[in-house]
């Protein structure tokens, strides 16, 4: 990733200039970055982690006076253990790092890991008004290695390293660190400068996918994705036919799932369904029809009631209107806030797919060619590590868990709506292959037109 794509267009904005500094290090270890001011303490631990070199494999903490800001997990944790009666506990995700810093030469402590307890001294060096970035503008001395016993344990291991050559202490932790030599000094700049920046594109995708529903534009294309014609066919049926009795066990029947197939002639697509030569099973068996008539039900276009399934007066405007746009628009809402995307599947729930479904449709309008799957898998776990927790499973490793949902759930989606254009169909043997970097994936062109209002500053 090249800082002048991802600043490129940054929005204006009050930025804080700080300087982190490793409190009681054997040897300075110093940081300074540029970071919003109003950006949230739980964005702003990840970006610590990134800019000293840790790997957030710990407990962390912010602390200000008596009050310590930490996560809802750490809170929970602490109340059950007990917690001084003089300390207060607060999310971090609840608040701006300018609620704690407010002029130049504020401080707050940051601590990481409990048992070796590294603490951060955070200082407000110089605020200013710039593009609204996060960056890595200086870096002094070499991120001490994970549990090596805090700040005293790293001074023992560099007194190791200074002793005379082929010493016992220092071949020790050679063979813990799997090196040959450490140096210091070396502040593995690419590296930590690089993951900064990964955090400021995660930064500007969260932002911008938190307003990425509520601004979503109507497409000039509605009627050339699969999700329209079938709702409109559905809904078209209600009004001729009236309430419709539903099977005995709550389907649609057979006339009117052959209505919504009959809609959207496009073999390709039924294919992709696993549906062939135009023999249209049960809705239960038709996993398009099947969500559209739910789609349609969570956007309040049909409603349910006492077996039958009828068109509703917010329905029938619709049709009155033609507003297909806003149809679609509205049937995506309902997809993205209202379906529980889980239930597309047997697997495990998985529910953070869902959440980051609008962070990879801006992360996707930003580029223009094809990207592997895996490459977005990837993206997820750097976005959401607690998702590790979530994909647990005696037969799928944490990444073929995510990408059996990804098959099942996301492409699902994304071709109900023609979000996204597939270079190649990865659906057959999703639940024995591994990730392959030939499962290519990039944003259709209707999704560019619905969002690029929204996403416009994050493309290059």
């Amino acid at each position: 990733m090249r800082a002048s794509l991802i600043f490129t267009h940054a929005p204006m904005a009050e930025l804080y200039h700080i300087t982190i500094a490793l409190v009681d290090a054997p040897r300075p270890i110093i940081r300074k970055i540029q970071v919003p001011a109003t950006v949230l303490l739980s964005d702003f631990h990840r970006i610590v982690q990134a800019a000293m070199g840790w790997q957030d494999m710990h407990l962390h903490e912010f602390a200000l006076a008596n009050k310590r800001y930490t996560s809802k997990q750490t809170i929970q944790n602490t109340l059950e253990w007990g917690s001084p009666e003089d300390i207060e506990l607060i999310d971090e995700s609840t608040v701006a790092l300018n609620q704690l810093l407010r002029k130049t030469g504020d401080e707050i402590a940051y601590l990481y890991d409990f048992g070796d307890d590294w603490e951060h001294k955070i200082t407000l060096t110089e605020r200013s008004l710039s593009h609204e970035i996060i960056v890595l503008t200086h870096a002094e001395g070499r991120c001490p290695p994970e549990d090596v016993g805090g700040v005293w344990g790293y001074k023992t291991m560099l007194e190791a390293f200074a002793k005379p050559k082929n010493n016992a202490e220092a071949e020790e932790y050679k063979l813990w660190l799997g090196i040959k030599q450490w140096d210091a000094d070396d502040v593995q700049w690419s590296d930590i400068f690089d993951r900064v920046l990964l955090e400021h594109a995660t930064y500007q995708t969260r932002l911008r996918s938190a307003s990425l529903i509520k601004t979503m534009q109507a497409p000039r294309a509605a009627m050339h994705t699969p999700i329209v014609p079938m709702v409109l066919a559905l809904l078209n049926y209600l009004q001729t036919s009236g309430p419709t009795k539903l099977t005995a066990k709550g389907w649609l029947p057979k006339n009117i799932v052959q209505a919504m197939f009959d809609a959207y002639d496009n073999s390709a697509f039924w294919e992709e369904a696993y549906i062939f030569d135009n023999k249209v099973p049960r809705e239960e068996e038709n996993m398009p029809v099947l969500l559209s008539r739910k789609l349609a039900q969570h956007a309040g276009f049909v409603k349910v009631s006492k077996g039958k399934i009828e068109l509703t007066a917010k329905g029938n405007k619709h049709l009155a209107i033609a507003a297909h746009s806003d149809l679609y628009k509205l049937l995506l809402k309902a997809a993205i806030t209202k379906l529980l995307w889980h239930q597309l599947d047997g697997h495990a729930k998985l529910p953070q797919i869902q959440q980051t479904f609008p962070d990879m449709l801006v992360w996707l309008i930003g580029n223009n060619d094809y990207v592997p799957i895996s490459a977005l898998i990837e993206l997820i776990l750097l976005w959401h590590p607690e998702i590790y927790q979530e994909v647990q499973d005696n037969y799928f490793e944490p990444e073929e868990a995510l990408l059996y949902a990804w098959l099942h759930r996301v492409e699902t989606i994304a071709r109900l709506f023609n979000l996204l254009n597939f270079k190649s169909s990865t659906r057959s043997n999703a639940k024995t292959r591994k990730l392959q970097e030939h499962d290519l994936v990039a944003i259709s062109q209707l999704a560019r037109e619905v969002f690029k209002p929204t996403c416009e500053s994050f493309k290059s």
